[in-house]
């Protein structure tokens, strides 16, 4: 359960992260899209970061792929640490 919340809060920080730099994303907007994909995704029995991507960032490609870009990072970051 703790690696989830650990999880659930680099989905959630890397959203707003991404936002910032996008001015037709509101932080809040995506923070809150972020939290609905990951209950929908727990529903479902995985988290799927591409799934969650397309929810937030559904119209904004070069967002997706900055999202996309720093999940994997930090997950990468995180396995050596």
């Amino acid at each position: 359960m703790f690696q989830l919340k650990k999880i659930c809060k680099l989905l959630n920080e890397q959203s707003k992260n991404v936002a910032e730099k996008y001015d037709d994303l509101p932080e809040h907007e995506a923070f809150a899209t972020t939290q609905t994909a990951i209950y929908e995704a727990l529903e479902s029995g995985s988290i799927n970061t591409e799934m969650i991507a397309e929810k937030v960032f559904y119209d904004n490609e070069s967002a997706k792929s900055l999202y996309r870009e720093q999940i994997s990072k930090k997950l990468r970051i995180k396995r050596y640490l």
